[in-house]
Protein backbone atom coordinates (compact mmCIF):
# COMPACT_ATOMS: atom_id res chain seq x y z
CA UNK A 1 0.00 0.00 0.00
CA UNK A 2 1.44 3.55 -0.74
CA UNK A 3 1.74 6.35 1.33
CA UNK A 4 -0.73 8.37 0.92
CA UNK A 5 -3.20 5.21 0.28
CA UNK A 6 -2.13 4.46 3.93
CA UNK A 7 -2.86 7.86 5.17
CA UNK A 8 -6.52 8.22 3.76
CA UNK A 9 -7.05 5.19 4.95
CA UNK A 10 -5.62 6.03 8.09
CA UNK A 11 -8.15 9.35 8.17
CA UNK A 12 -10.78 6.84 7.45
CA UNK A 13 -10.53 4.11 10.39
CA UNK A 14 -9.19 6.95 12.87
CA UNK A 15 -10.54 10.55 12.79
CA UNK A 16 -8.69 11.46 15.18
CA UNK A 17 -5.83 11.12 12.87
CA UNK A 18 -7.02 14.32 10.33
CA UNK A 19 -5.19 17.32 10.43
CA UNK A 20 -5.18 19.63 13.94
CA UNK A 21 -6.16 22.45 11.83
CA UNK A 22 -9.19 20.96 10.38
CA UNK A 23 -10.37 19.78 13.88
CA UNK A 24 -9.50 22.89 15.51
CA UNK A 25 -11.20 24.99 13.19
CA UNK A 26 -14.33 22.63 13.26
CA UNK A 27 -14.61 22.67 16.92
CA UNK A 28 -13.93 26.57 16.98
CA UNK A 29 -17.25 27.14 14.71
CA UNK A 30 -18.78 24.21 16.98
CA UNK A 31 -17.76 26.55 20.39
CA UNK A 32 -18.91 29.76 18.41
CA UNK A 33 -22.26 28.61 17.69
CA UNK A 34 -22.82 26.83 21.22
CA UNK A 35 -21.78 30.41 22.86
CA UNK A 36 -24.02 32.49 20.47
CA UNK A 37 -27.04 30.46 20.66
CA UNK A 38 -26.51 30.06 24.42
CA UNK A 39 -25.98 33.24 25.23
CA UNK A 40 -28.67 34.61 23.06
CA UNK A 41 -31.27 32.03 24.52
CA UNK A 42 -30.52 32.83 28.06
CA UNK A 43 -30.51 36.83 27.81
CA UNK A 44 -33.19 37.04 25.79
CA UNK A 45 -35.71 34.02 25.15
CA UNK A 46 -35.74 32.94 28.71
CA UNK A 47 -36.47 36.34 29.96
CA UNK A 48 -38.90 36.98 27.29
CA UNK A 49 -37.17 40.24 26.16
CA UNK A 50 -37.21 38.99 22.50
CA UNK A 51 -40.31 37.11 21.53
CA UNK A 52 -40.32 34.23 18.74
CA UNK A 53 -42.71 36.49 16.57
CA UNK A 54 -40.20 39.90 17.37
CA UNK A 55 -37.37 37.48 15.62
CA UNK A 56 -39.09 36.03 12.70
CA UNK A 57 -40.01 40.02 12.30
CA UNK A 58 -36.59 41.41 12.15
CA UNK A 59 -34.21 38.56 11.39
CA UNK A 60 -31.91 40.34 10.54
CA UNK A 61 -31.61 42.38 14.10
CA UNK A 62 -31.42 38.61 15.62
CA UNK A 63 -28.65 37.62 13.76
CA UNK A 64 -26.95 40.73 14.76
CA UNK A 65 -28.10 40.12 18.34
CA UNK A 66 -27.12 36.51 18.06
CA UNK A 67 -23.86 37.66 17.05
CA UNK A 68 -23.19 40.35 19.65
CA UNK A 69 -23.75 38.19 22.51
CA UNK A 70 -21.80 34.70 21.14
CA UNK A 71 -18.30 36.58 19.95
CA UNK A 72 -18.02 37.98 23.07
CA UNK A 73 -18.62 35.11 25.64
CA UNK A 74 -16.69 33.45 23.03
CA UNK A 75 -13.88 35.38 23.83
CA UNK A 76 -14.30 35.86 27.66
CA UNK A 77 -14.52 31.99 27.54
CA UNK A 78 -11.16 31.57 25.14
CA UNK A 79 -9.58 34.19 27.40
CA UNK A 80 -10.38 32.56 30.80
CA UNK A 81 -9.11 29.34 29.04
CA UNK A 82 -5.71 30.67 27.66
CA UNK A 83 -5.01 32.75 31.29
CA UNK A 84 -6.55 29.88 33.63
CA UNK A 85 -9.11 32.14 35.09
CA UNK A 86 -10.33 31.38 38.24
CA UNK A 87 -14.46 31.51 37.92
CA UNK A 88 -14.53 34.21 40.46
CA UNK A 89 -12.11 36.41 37.39
CA UNK A 90 -14.74 35.07 34.70
CA UNK A 91 -17.68 36.73 37.09
CA UNK A 92 -15.99 40.25 37.16
CA UNK A 93 -15.61 40.08 33.56
CA UNK A 94 -19.18 39.31 33.23
CA UNK A 95 -19.82 42.23 35.00
CA UNK A 96 -17.94 44.47 32.93
CA UNK A 97 -19.81 42.86 29.66
CA UNK A 98 -22.96 44.13 31.17
CA UNK A 99 -21.75 47.63 31.42
CA UNK A 100 -20.52 47.39 27.91
CA UNK A 101 -23.78 46.40 26.35
CA UNK A 102 -26.05 48.35 28.29
CA UNK A 103 -23.92 51.39 29.25
CA UNK A 104 -22.01 51.96 25.99
CA UNK A 105 -23.90 50.43 24.00
CA UNK A 106 -27.53 50.71 24.23
CA UNK A 107 -27.20 53.30 26.98
CA UNK A 108 -30.06 51.65 28.53
CA UNK A 109 -28.26 52.61 32.33
CA UNK A 110 -28.72 56.27 31.46
CA UNK A 111 -31.84 56.35 30.42
CA UNK A 112 -33.86 57.66 33.12
CA UNK A 113 -36.76 58.41 30.40
CA UNK A 114 -37.61 54.90 29.82
CA UNK A 115 -36.65 53.03 33.01
CA UNK A 116 -38.49 54.39 35.71
CA UNK A 117 -38.93 52.04 37.62
CA UNK A 118 -35.37 52.40 39.22
CA UNK A 119 -33.11 54.69 41.38
CA UNK A 120 -32.08 57.21 39.09
CA UNK A 121 -28.85 59.92 40.52
CA UNK A 122 -26.49 61.73 38.21
CA UNK A 123 -28.44 60.49 34.90
CA UNK A 124 -27.66 56.99 36.19
CA UNK A 125 -29.76 54.44 36.52
CA UNK A 126 -28.80 52.96 39.51
CA UNK A 127 -30.57 50.10 40.31
CA UNK A 128 -31.08 48.71 36.98
CA UNK A 129 -27.20 49.46 36.86
CA UNK A 130 -26.50 46.93 39.42
CA UNK A 131 -29.45 44.78 38.58
CA UNK A 132 -28.34 44.39 34.76
CA UNK A 133 -24.88 43.99 35.29
CA UNK A 134 -25.76 40.81 37.61
CA UNK A 135 -27.66 39.60 35.37
CA UNK A 136 -25.16 39.22 32.30
CA UNK A 137 -21.92 38.24 34.72
CA UNK A 138 -24.45 35.18 36.32
CA UNK A 139 -26.55 34.39 33.08
CA UNK A 140 -24.57 35.78 29.81
CA UNK A 141 -21.43 34.96 31.16
CA UNK A 142 -20.84 32.24 33.51
CA UNK A 143 -24.15 30.27 32.98
CA UNK A 144 -23.49 30.02 29.03
CA UNK A 145 -19.86 28.75 30.11
CA UNK A 146 -20.83 26.69 32.48
CA UNK A 147 -23.25 24.61 30.18
CA UNK A 148 -20.95 24.82 27.19
CA UNK A 149 -18.59 23.48 29.20
CA UNK A 150 -20.58 20.48 30.48
CA UNK A 151 -21.54 19.78 26.79
CA UNK A 152 -18.26 20.25 24.81
CA UNK A 153 -16.04 19.44 28.07
CA UNK A 154 -13.25 17.93 25.37
CA UNK A 155 -12.91 21.35 23.24
CA UNK A 156 -12.87 23.68 25.49
CA UNK A 157 -9.60 22.04 27.46
CA UNK A 158 -7.67 24.33 25.14
CA UNK A 159 -7.74 27.95 23.71
CA UNK A 160 -10.12 27.95 20.23
CA UNK A 161 -9.75 31.43 18.82
CA UNK A 162 -6.83 32.06 16.81
CA UNK A 163 -5.57 35.30 15.95
CA UNK A 164 -7.46 35.73 12.35
CA UNK A 165 -10.87 34.89 14.22
CA UNK A 166 -10.47 37.31 16.72
CA UNK A 167 -9.51 39.76 14.42
CA UNK A 168 -12.91 39.09 12.68
CA UNK A 169 -14.84 39.59 15.76
CA UNK A 170 -13.11 42.56 16.95
CA UNK A 171 -14.17 43.84 13.84
CA UNK A 172 -17.44 42.84 13.56
CA UNK A 173 -18.26 43.99 17.25
CA UNK A 174 -17.15 47.85 16.23
CA UNK A 175 -19.48 47.77 13.53
CA UNK A 176 -21.89 46.22 15.81
CA UNK A 177 -20.79 48.52 18.58
CA UNK A 178 -21.16 51.14 16.37
CA UNK A 179 -24.88 50.35 14.99
CA UNK A 180 -26.14 49.82 18.33
CA UNK A 181 -25.08 53.16 19.43
CA UNK A 182 -26.41 55.22 16.49
CA UNK A 183 -29.79 53.52 17.14
CA UNK A 184 -30.05 54.18 20.93
CA UNK A 185 -29.22 57.67 20.10
CA UNK A 186 -31.57 57.92 17.43
CA UNK A 187 -33.76 56.52 19.73
CA UNK A 188 -33.57 59.39 22.36
CA UNK A 189 -30.94 57.55 24.50
CA UNK A 190 -28.40 60.01 24.91
CA UNK A 191 -26.37 59.73 28.20
CA UNK A 192 -25.44 62.49 30.58
CA UNK A 193 -20.98 62.82 29.86
CA UNK A 194 -21.36 62.52 33.83
CA UNK A 195 -22.75 59.09 33.59
CA UNK A 196 -20.26 57.44 31.47
CA UNK A 197 -17.53 58.96 33.60
CA UNK A 198 -19.41 57.10 36.36
CA UNK A 199 -19.69 54.15 34.14
CA UNK A 200 -15.99 54.32 32.97
CA UNK A 201 -14.57 54.62 36.55
CA UNK A 202 -16.24 51.34 37.76
CA UNK A 203 -15.14 49.38 34.38
CA UNK A 204 -11.69 50.78 35.29
CA UNK A 205 -12.19 49.39 38.91
CA UNK A 206 -13.38 46.34 37.77
CA UNK A 207 -10.75 45.39 35.71
CA UNK A 208 -7.90 46.04 38.03
CA UNK A 209 -10.13 43.56 40.43
CA UNK A 210 -10.27 40.96 37.52
CA UNK A 211 -6.43 41.15 37.37
CA UNK A 212 -5.86 40.83 40.80
CA UNK A 213 -8.46 37.74 41.25
CA UNK A 214 -6.35 36.41 38.70
CA UNK A 215 -3.47 36.95 40.88
CA UNK A 216 -5.05 35.64 43.72
CA UNK A 217 -4.59 38.64 45.49
CA UNK A 218 -8.27 39.26 46.87
CA UNK A 219 -9.87 36.17 48.30
CA UNK A 220 -7.46 33.77 48.57
CA UNK A 221 -8.75 30.84 51.10
CA UNK A 222 -9.29 33.75 54.48
CA UNK A 223 -13.63 33.53 53.88
CA UNK A 224 -13.53 29.86 52.72
CA UNK A 225 -11.67 29.25 55.90
CA UNK A 226 -14.90 30.29 57.52
CA UNK A 227 -17.71 29.90 54.92
CA UNK A 228 -18.27 29.26 51.53
CA UNK A 229 -21.54 30.05 49.99
CA UNK A 230 -23.56 27.29 49.37
CA UNK A 231 -25.85 26.97 45.90
CA UNK A 232 -29.40 26.04 48.26
CA UNK A 233 -28.71 29.99 49.76
CA UNK A 234 -27.39 31.20 46.39
CA UNK A 235 -30.19 30.21 44.58
CA UNK A 236 -32.88 32.15 47.18
CA UNK A 237 -30.19 35.39 47.07
CA UNK A 238 -30.77 34.92 42.82
CA UNK A 239 -34.48 34.69 43.11
CA UNK A 240 -34.91 37.80 45.18
CA UNK A 241 -32.46 39.80 43.23
CA UNK A 242 -34.39 38.85 39.98
CA UNK A 243 -38.16 39.33 41.41
CA UNK A 244 -37.75 42.13 44.15
CA UNK A 245 -36.45 44.76 41.83
CA UNK A 246 -39.27 44.12 39.30
CA UNK A 247 -42.38 43.54 41.93
CA UNK A 248 -41.11 46.72 43.86
CA UNK A 249 -40.04 49.24 41.22
CA UNK A 250 -41.27 52.32 41.94
CA UNK A 251 -44.58 51.54 43.56
CA UNK A 252 -42.96 52.13 47.17
CA UNK A 253 -40.41 54.65 46.91
CA UNK A 254 -38.83 54.46 49.80
CA UNK A 255 -37.79 50.70 48.71
CA UNK A 256 -35.70 51.66 46.18
CA UNK A 257 -32.98 52.32 48.19
CA UNK A 258 -32.82 49.38 50.38
CA UNK A 259 -33.56 46.96 47.26
CA UNK A 260 -29.82 48.60 45.33
CA UNK A 261 -28.24 48.25 48.76
CA UNK A 262 -29.16 44.69 48.35
CA UNK A 263 -28.10 44.45 44.75
CA UNK A 264 -24.80 45.53 45.75
CA UNK A 265 -24.77 42.97 48.35
CA UNK A 266 -25.70 40.35 46.04
CA UNK A 267 -22.78 41.72 43.41
CA UNK A 268 -20.29 40.70 46.11
CA UNK A 269 -22.01 37.62 47.48
CA UNK A 270 -21.78 36.22 43.79
CA UNK A 271 -18.05 37.12 43.31
CA UNK A 272 -17.44 35.16 46.73
CA UNK A 273 -19.76 32.26 45.33
CA UNK A 274 -17.98 31.49 41.87
CA UNK A 275 -14.90 32.09 43.50
CA UNK A 276 -15.21 29.26 45.87
CA UNK A 277 -17.13 27.31 42.74
CA UNK A 278 -14.19 27.13 40.91
CA UNK A 279 -12.52 23.89 42.15
CA UNK A 280 -15.68 22.30 41.57
CA UNK A 281 -15.11 23.27 37.91
CA UNK A 282 -14.78 19.33 36.71
CA UNK A 283 -17.70 18.39 38.87
CA UNK A 284 -20.47 18.38 35.95
CA UNK A 285 -23.31 17.52 38.27
CA UNK A 286 -22.44 20.61 40.80
CA UNK A 287 -22.26 22.86 37.66
CA UNK A 288 -25.42 21.15 35.96
CA UNK A 289 -27.21 22.14 39.49
CA UNK A 290 -26.27 25.30 38.97
CA UNK A 291 -27.34 26.20 35.28
CA UNK A 292 -30.32 24.21 35.77
CA UNK A 293 -31.56 26.00 39.37
CA UNK A 294 -30.60 29.35 38.45
CA UNK A 295 -32.02 29.03 34.78
CA UNK A 296 -35.25 28.03 35.83
CA UNK A 297 -35.83 30.63 37.99
CA UNK A 298 -34.94 32.95 35.97
CA UNK A 299 -37.58 31.26 33.21
CA UNK A 300 -40.14 32.12 36.00
CA UNK A 301 -39.25 35.70 36.46
CA UNK A 302 -38.96 36.09 32.46
CA UNK A 303 -42.27 37.55 31.53
CA UNK A 304 -41.21 41.10 29.95
CA UNK A 305 -42.70 40.10 26.34
CA UNK A 306 -44.17 36.44 26.63
CA UNK A 307 -46.26 35.10 24.26
CA UNK A 308 -47.13 31.13 24.26
CA UNK A 309 -44.40 30.51 20.96
CA UNK A 310 -41.95 31.99 23.30
CA UNK A 311 -42.79 30.54 26.24
CA UNK A 312 -42.80 27.04 24.39
CA UNK A 313 -39.39 27.67 23.25
CA UNK A 314 -38.23 29.16 26.57
CA UNK A 315 -39.20 26.09 28.13
CA UNK A 316 -38.49 23.39 25.61
CA UNK A 317 -34.83 24.82 24.99
CA UNK A 318 -34.13 25.02 28.63
CA UNK A 319 -35.42 21.12 29.31
CA UNK A 320 -33.12 20.16 26.42
CA UNK A 321 -29.89 22.34 27.46
CA UNK A 322 -30.33 20.21 30.82
CA UNK A 323 -31.34 17.04 29.23
CA UNK A 324 -28.38 17.45 26.90
CA UNK A 325 -26.01 18.19 29.82
CA UNK A 326 -27.70 15.25 32.31
CA UNK A 327 -26.34 12.96 29.36
CA UNK A 328 -22.56 13.83 29.59
CA UNK A 329 -23.10 13.76 33.77
CA UNK A 330 -24.40 10.44 33.73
Amino acid sequence: MQETETADYCEEIYPENLSVKKYSRRMMLVNIFLFSLISYFGAEILTGSTSVEGILKYPISAIEGIIFYGFQVSIIADISIRFKLNFGTIYLLGLIYGILEEGFALFTMESTATHTLWLSLIGLNVTWTIYIMLFHAIITVCSTIVIVHIISEDTLREPFLNATTYTIMLLSLGIIYYTFIYGSIKAGRTPEPISLIILLLITTFLTVAAFLDKRNHILKNKVGSIWVPGIDISLIMWAIALGVPIIVGNRVSWLLGPVTIFLVICVIYFYIFFHYMNPDINNHRSLLLFYSTFNAVLLLFGTFNRTIISDFLAVSGLIFLIYSGFKKVI
